[in-house]
């Protein structure tokens, strides 16, 4: 299994079980030179030799069993178990297989085959043998772990955790079994049932490198970062040169953005594994996270080298390809990935958002709904009634739908021109029993049916997203709106003018409802193209007795002076926040132009650092005045220009119909497009982009000359 995608397993055992005198002998042997006890002395010293490592030694002292008595069923069964061991996989399954043809009762020997199989990859082959050893002795502990193993590597991940129950039924003292378990309860998403099996382990070997390892890799899927990092620490303590735990734990200080400990971490496992595809790659992506562009491309070519059937190194190479501007080689290299794994679902998603950003939304809009079957994405799927029947235009075989089901795999079916509105019908009375509330994407009329639109992603999302409620509602349907808390009260008020019958907060209590789809599908749903982009000036709307109260808080301006509004940071857990925000000072090159400039976001990341800085600067901020997205959007519908980077600011200065200039870093966001200084999506809005990477400077200069002459 690789590194990249969860932890290893204990070595998988092969069982040499009882021997000697507890087998029978061959029916077909051929008769033998030596006496029985001779045969027998010379076995016992084979096999003494084998335990004690010696494998060497321990194969000729076999052959000389089996030049007296060649379809010897021990010494050909423990010659596979040595090749086995030393890596000769195939001359171990012909050593087995000879044996087996002379003695097929012996569950050893088909539990040793079946590993063998699993091996080379062979994995149905390898269960049918490991359920043979199983009928032969069904409390054999070792092939139900083993079995468990197999059926995992062939993502049989249910199958995986049956047998590991049966075993763990069976002798509930294994930790190697409970480190298997949690592994496969971990790729089931069932991250505390995986922690209490890795507890359970160190309880029994608290000493254990590879339990300690396994929990680190349960708390890091928990976002448990800092507990991950004392594991991993833990884990080396007792075993330094552990590679995998030393370059998991350079990914866990990724995660909490101390990217130079990170590289140093990932380094010292190269160190050790210079060869290892898994870590180049882990280095390739801390590098992309730093924009350390080129060297990260020179370590996914140096991983594919290495192993060129893998998914991953493919899909981050695209990514890294595509924050180059090298589109085309980066959708080849989200091709070469899915020709590896056609289900690969994030290199769905990446080549999604590759294609929307060079305009190639026929083809993005479907690939992105990928989306929801990417381990980001599914712990927050939202799961709603099935739906009976598959949708119109849809070839299923399935009497049932479920939402993750066909967000995950979509279909090519979806309108090619925008939605037209059907006559006008009654709206469908609140259905008064359960009843399925299936996606739409466009393949049903909506006259007269309630529809649930709801947030799935950031507030920017949200706002730009929720233009398409009016295109909705124009089809007939009552249009139910839930969206994230800070945006229900600039919903509210703009609900009328967009469309939307009710607004809803994220946890209050919903109606009924016919249909529901996420903000970000109904692109997918309604047809979106280039040319046909819902792009009303503004279709939200400041509220006017909050704008009253932001005017007289800003005091009088001069006839001649413009009020210019300015965010330079967005949320620093965003995953490219060192890309897209800018240091404050960076702003200062504005600032002696005569005009009023105001702080538009509500966060400063220095609090007292920045604070004095913009009063120095004579920048007005407010804080904590802007207590929600209507506050912002009444301060916002007090200026005359706002400037932004790419955070939620700059879509609610564009759906309020503000004049708005976005700031771009070298490789944008796939809504901005390429090679455009104006946006479809709103139509006041003039886009800066860098030209060189990481060129803030050149930027604001731009910025500087066209202020000057605004």
């Amino acid at each position: 299994m690789s590194v990249s995608i969860g932890p290893p397993d204990y070595t998988t055992d092969m069982d040499t079980g009882p021997f000697a005198d507890a087998f029978p002998e061959s029916p077909a042997a051929a008769p033998s030179t030596v006496s029985a006890a001779a045969l027998a002395a010379q076995l016992q010293q084979a096999l003494a030799l084998h335990q004690q490592g010696r494998l060497s030694e321990a194969e000729a002292a076999y052959q000389i069993v089996l030049q007296q008595q060649p379809v010897h069923f021990d010494a050909l069964h423990l010659l596979g178990v040595i090749a086995l061991q030393n890596g000769q996989t195939l001359r171990a399954i012909d050593l087995i297989t000879q044996a087996l043809a002379h003695e097929r009762s012996n569950a050893y020997a088909y539990s040793n085959l079946a590993s063998a199989y699993q091996k080379l990859g062979r994995y149905p082959e390898a269960i049918v043998r490991f359920e043979r050893a199983l009928a032969l002795r069904p409390d054999f502990v070792e092939a139900l772990s083993n079995l468990g193993n197999t059926l995992r590597d062939a993502g049989r991940r249910e199958d995986a955790l049956a047998s590991y129950n049966r075993a763990l039924a069976l002798k509930p003292d294994r930790p190697d079994v409970l480190a298997n378990r949690g592994n496969v309860l971990r790729e089931l998403r069932r991250f505390d049932e995986a922690l209490d099996d890795f507890d359970r382990g160190l309880a029994l070997d608290p000493q254990s490198a590879v339990l300690l390892f396994n929990r680190a890799n349960g708390l890091f899927d928990l976002g448990r970062f800092d507990d991950a990092l004392i594991d991993y620490d833990a884990a080396l303590a007792i075993a330094p040169d552990y590679c995998q735990a030393i370059s998991h734990r350079g990914s866990t200080l990724r995660a909490l953005k101390r990217y130079d400990e990170a590289l140093a971490a990932i380094d010292q496992a190269l160190r050790l594994q210079s060869d290892s595809a898994e870590i180049l790659t882990n280095r390739g992506d801390t590098l992309g996270e730093v924009a350390r562009y080129e060297e990260a491309l020179s370590d996914y070519d140096r991983a594919l080298a290495l192993k060129p059937a893998y998914p991953e190194a493919w899909c981050n190479r695209g990514n890294v390809l595509r924050a180059l501007r090298r589109y085309d080689e980066a959708l080849a290299s989200y091709t070469a990935a899915l020709d590896i794994d056609p289900e690969h679902a994030v290199a769905h998603m990446n080549e999604g958002l590759c294609r929307l950003l060079v305009g190639d939304m026929a083809v993005g809009w479907e690939k992105y709904e990928w989306r929801f079957k990417t381990p980001d994405m599914l712990p927050h799927v939202r799961r709603f009634e099935q739906s009976v029947g598959a949708p119109t235009g849809e070839a299923s075989g399935k009497s049932e739908e479920s939402f993750e089901e066909s967000l995950g795999q979509p279909t090519s079916q979806r309108p090619a021109q925008p939605l037209s509105p059907p006559p006008t019908q009654p709206l469908s009375p609140p259905p008064t029993q359960p009843r399925s509330q299936p996606l739409w994407h466009g393949q049903v009329p909506l006259s007269g049916k309630r529809i649930l639109l709801y947030a799935e992603q950031g507030f920017g999302d949200t706002i730009q997203f929720c233009r398409y409620a009016q295109l909705v509602a124009e089809l007939g349907a009552h249009v139910i709106l839930e969206v994230q808390p800070a945006l229900k009260s600039l919903l509210v008020q703009s609900a009328d003018f967009a469309g939307i019958a009710q607004v809803f907060a994220q946890g209050e209590a919903l109606p009924e409802f016919d249909y529901q789809c996420p903000l970000l599908s109904l692109p997918w749903a309604c047809g979106t193209t280039l040319e046909n982009i819902p792009a009303a000036v503004s279709y939200l709307h400041g509220e006017g007795a909050g704008i009253r109260r932001w005017e007289e808080r800003l005091g009088t301006k001069k006839p001649t002076q413009q009020r210019v509004g300015l965010a330079w940071s967005g949320n620093p857990e965003h995953s490219n926040d060192r890309s897209r925000s800018l240091p404050l000072t960076a702003l200062a090159a504005l600032l002696d132009i005569p005009m009023q400039f105001v702080s538009v976001q509500k966060i400063l990341r220095d609090e007292a650092t920045q604070a004095a800085w913009l009063e120095q600067h004579g920048v007005a901020h407010f804080g904590d005045r802007l207590q929600n997205f209507a506050d912002t959007a009444a301060l916002l519908s007090c200026m005359d220009l706002v400037i932004t980077v790419d955070t939620a600011v700059a879509h609610l200065a564009g759906a309020l119909g503000r004049p708005v200039w976005v700031l771009l870093p070298y490789g944008p966001d796939w809504r901005w497009l390429t090679e455009r200084d104006d946006s479809p999506w709103y139509p006041s809005m003039r886009l800066f982009r860098q030209t060189a990477l990481g060129d803030w400077d050149g930027v604001i200069e731009r910025v500087r000359q066209h202020l000057q002459i605004r």
